[in-house]
């Protein structure tokens, strides 16, 4: 994706589709209240979708349901996507086309399409966007948000809602011949219960057919029970031939995040949120000004010259790092775990190892101070990390592409 603007223009934009809904109640599909009165079903609705999850198929959707998720969730979610979209768009080695087609996978009622369209730069498309979920009248407020959506960025944009559950008509035609699919928090809600979670047989196959023929975003909650099975699915994928990964990871080895059950990786992005949802936030007291997801975006293998590439970088990210001579590359998996004398962070390296590195505060740098600067999520180029993990003062560290936020 190069046509993405920046964060300051999206979240403009999202404030925008925030006014919009809460004044006419996304064309009169939902009743707004005051947001004193939505706290009640925005708490019921997040542990469903945490500790109640074994819930989510069987609960009917109390009164109030959809005006959490239309006035609430579409707005603190929407940036998620944004931050992915420009993580991909800052690792990519060259000009990447916009999509002209775009699956949104358990489309909900559209924070997922917000955030990719109010992404995109004026001017953009035509796109068509076809949002698949079962529940009928989330997918009437889908195509209100699309429709605002395109309208704020300036993009022309052809919606079709399809009501269908992803696991049962996985083999429909509708579900292929797009370029992007994005799904967000599908497998968290179709997880296989237990101790050990796991993505849904079904739903594996219909992700892995989808991500077996086009760029593929899934974007789950920073939970660890949803977060882990997110993992093995990549891994899956990966060993099974099917994808290449673009983000996060830099290799395509197994995730060293599944050697122990205590280990998961997600993001943590600084994120002011819109004013109705920090409004909401101050009285539900759930979630602050950082957004917080786990994801993983892939493209399809195919052929040799695939094969054969850098695995899990872009060219972009290889070439960078041969330009400064790196003995290594890693993203940063961990805040700062700062304690007397020293800053410890946890790095997944290019390797496919999870390493955990300390630098000293007598040692510090200005060489290789970015170990404890860095931001969560920023890819690094460290010259000379001796096995022990110490960032002596001969340790050379480099931002090679910083953290979205």
């Amino acid at each position: 994706m190069t046509a993405i603007v920046d964060s300051a223009t999206f979240r403009s934009r999202l404030e925008t589709l925030e006014r919009l809904l809460w004044k006419d109640g996304c064309a009169g599909i939902v009743e707004p209240p005051r947001p004193a009165e939505i706290v009640d079903r925005v708490l019921e609705l997040s542990d469903l979708y945490t500790v109640e999850r074994d819930l989510i198929a069987s609960l009917p959707l109390r009164r109030g349901h959809l005006s959490a998720r239309v006035l609430y969730f579409l707005c603190a979610d929407a940036p998620k996507v944004h931050l992915v979209l420009d993580e991909l768009r800052s690792r990519r080695a060259g000009p990447h086309p916009a999509p002209r087609r775009v699956l949104d996978l358990g489309a909900g009622v559209g924070a997922t399409a917000a955030g990719l369209l109010l992404s995109l730069a004026p001017g953009t498309g035509p796109i068509e966007i076809i949002g698949i979920d079962r529940d009928g009248a989330a997918l009437q407020a889908w195509r209100t948000v699309v429709d605002r959506c395109a309208e704020i960025a300036g993009i022309e944009v052809a919606a079709r809602a399809l009501e269908a559950d992803l696991a049962a008509d996985a083999s429909r035609s509708a579900f292929g011949g797009a370029d992007l699919a994005v799904a967000q928090a599908v497998l968290n809600e179709t997880l296989d219960g237990g101790t050990a979670p796991r993505v849904a047989p079904p739903i594996a196959a219909c992700i892995a057919g989808i991500a077996g023929s086009m760029e593929t975003i899934l974007i789950e909650p920073a939970l660890r029970i949803a977060t882990r099975p997110l993992h093995g699915l990549r891994d899956d994928m990966v060993a099974r031939g099917i994808i290449r990964v673009l983000a996060p990871c830099l290799h395509e080895g197994p995730c060293p995040m599944l050697t122990t059950p205590r280990d998961w990786c997600h993001e943590v992005r600084h994120w002011p949120p819109t004013p109705r949802v920090a409004e909401i936030q101050s009285l539900t007291r759930r979630r602050d000004d950082r957004v917080r997801f786990s994801f993983v975006a892939t493209s399809p293998r195919r052929g040799e010259s695939d094969a054969a590439a850098a695995p899990g970088a872009s060219a972009a990210t290889a070439e960078a790092a041969d330009r400064r001579g790196a003995h290594a590359a890693a993203r940063i998996v961990s805040d700062a775990l700062a304690s007397k004398g020293k800053v410890e962070r946890w790095l997944c390296c290019a390797d496919g190892v999870l390493r955990r590195v300390r630098l000293l505060d007598r040692e510090r740098t200005e060489s290789n101070a970015a170990i404890a600067r860095a931001r969560r999520g920023a890819l690094l180029t460290i010259e000379g990390l001796p096995p022990g993990g110490r960032v002596d003062p001969s340790v050379r560290v480099a931002p090679l592409l910083a953290a979205g936020r």
